[in-house]
């Protein structure tokens, strides 16, 4: 798995520094010296956010070195790119690496079986769900003084079978004290073939508007708040009852030393309007949101985390 991370690392990396050419981000770094992220912004008129997250993507890999205060600098490997190098780069780009992307479009003209897949049998819903019934004590959602307040929601749950997990490794919650809610053509979907329990309610639901389940002890976000943009996930929050608890499972991107992996999830996100988060990301989004962070409860190994917010 790790060579095919690489792989597709690489190619991201191929991406993100046309797009740097193209900003002309890497003229704006002093062939000697540093200089800050907010001289770049000023200087290539490119969005500070964005141009953070793609220098991000090359930092450590194509030379380009951050000093202990933030600013970058470029090293030998990285000048490059500002002579013969990027030209070469920019044309393998333009000519080869687009024009070739479409290749596996004309391959799947040719074949008659897609082979479809059934819901909760790939090995990323494996994974997600193995992960996330791993690092959340939900047995801290019970309330036995009072056993018919819903003690789950799962907003945008899908098929991924996390409540199902849920009730499997924490028998002290009940079906009937959870909620799955997504859009009409999911939640249509037989439950016989989603395996979901028969008490769980299931809910046709717009996450946009305002939540129709109140008090619930906790609404979770599984693996959503990456495929949106901050103030999309600010006007999703602020649909949620204040006296309930908001969990959202997502990767923490470290300030520093992130995976190739997490490098490829942020460029994968931008390129649908979403975007991977560090802990001062999610901070930011949630204080708009009328939020507060109780506790991020991290995986054993790897970015994986669930953060549990309570409204201020």
């Amino acid at each position: 798995m790790e060579a095919t991370i690489t792989r597709v690392t690489e190619t991201i990396e191929i991406i993100v520094i046309r797009t740097l050419l193209y900003l002309e981000v890497l003229d704006a770094i002093p062939a000697q010296g540093s200089v800050s992220l907010t001289d770049i912004a000023s200087a290539t008129s490119a969005q500070p956010s964005l141009l953070e997250r793609l220098l991000r993507t090359v930092f450590g890999t194509e030379g380009l070195s951050k000093t202990e205060n933030g600013d970058y600098s470029h090293t030998p490997e990285s000048l490059t790119y500002t002579l013969g190098g990027g030209a070469f780069l920019e044309m393998f780009h333009d000519k080869v690496v687009i024009p070739f992307s479409i290749f596996p479009e004309y391959l799947e003209a040719k074949r008659h079986n897609l082979g479809l897949v059934e819901p909760g049998s790939s090995a990323l819903q494996r994974l997600k769900i193995r992960l996330f019934t791993g690092v959340y004590d939900f047995d801290r959602l019970t309330t036995p003084d009072d056993p018919d307040r819903i003690v789950l929601v799962d907003v945008g749950g899908g098929q991924d079978h996390e409540i199902t997990k849920i009730l499997e490794v924490h028998p002290n919650i009940r079906p009937e004290q959870c909620v799955l809610q997504d859009r009409k053509k999911v939640i249509a979907s037989p439950r016989e073939e989603s395996g979901l329990p028969s008490g769980v309610k299931c809910m046709v639901h717009d996450f946009y508007t305002l939540q129709p389940i109140e008090k619930a002890r906790a609404y979770h976000f599984g693996a959503i708040a990456h495929d949106l943009s901050d103030i999309n996930l600010v006007k999703i929050l602020t649909q949620i009852c204040p006296d309930s608890k908001v969990l959202i499972s997502e990767q923490v991107v470290p300030e520093r030393g992130a995976s190739g992996f997490v490098k490829l999830m942020d460029m994968g996100m931008l390129a649908i309007g979403g975007k991977e988060r560090t802990k001062e990301n999610l901070q930011e989004v949630l204080d708009e949101a009328g939020l507060k962070i109780d506790r991020i409860w991290k995986a054993k190994e790897g970015y994986f985390s669930v953060i549990e917010a309570r409204f201020k």
